[in-house]
């Protein structure tokens, strides 16, 4: 019977062990396996296409590379809120070129808020983009980007900041091209 008691508290003190020191660990390294972030910085330039698209392209820079982009974007439902700002919900499709070579893409979803100013058909737009996946090059890519813009619907234009952090992160995105 001492046996049979002994072995019970020395299973009970592993799986106390096991609880106490494993799950937290591996629960963090699950929850945030970001690896070598590099930053993104960009000012592109977009142009409406239709009320719920729009193209972009401009020179981005991740950490020390440049690459031309071009990007498509597809806007959501826009809902009006109380306060006069509109939110809305959109992703973007980032091509990366070198050499006029695609290189890979990078796919977001993102949040927005177009917030109005004094001048008609004029918003101030701020975006959340969370990178969801990517191909090739980036397809490993993570990551979160704020995109700082002034939209002018009356002439279908758009200039933006964009900056944030690719990071690479095994597991996520697409891993059907190696290139």
């Amino acid at each position: 019977m001492k046996k049979l008691q002994k072995l019970l508290v020395l299973s009970a003190c592993i799986v106390f062990f096991a609880i106490t020191f494993y799950i937290p660990i591996t629960s963090v390294a699950s929850a945030d396996n970001k690896k070598n972030c590099d930053p993104l910085t960009a000012n592109p330039t977009v142009v409406l296409t239709s009320p719920n698209s729009a193209n972009g392209e401009g020179v981005f820079q991740i950490g020390r590379r440049s690459y031309q982009v071009k990007y498509t974007v597809t806007i959501g439902t826009l809902t009006p809120q109380p306060n006069g700002n509109v939110t809305g919900l959109s992703s973007h499709v980032f091509d990366f070129y070198q050499n006029r070579k695609l290189i890979g893409s990078i796919n977001t979803t993102d949040t927005n808020t177009l917030i109005p100013t004094q001048t008609p058909g004029l918003f101030q737009l701020q975006t959340t983009l969370t990178i969801v996946s990517g191909t090739k090059r980036f397809k490993n890519s993570c990551g979160e980007l704020s995109a700082n813009a002034m939209v002018d619907f009356v002439n279908g234009t758009a200039t933006s900041m964009l900056s944030g952090s690719v990071c690479d992160c095994p597991g996520n995105g697409n891993n059907d091209d190696d290139d």
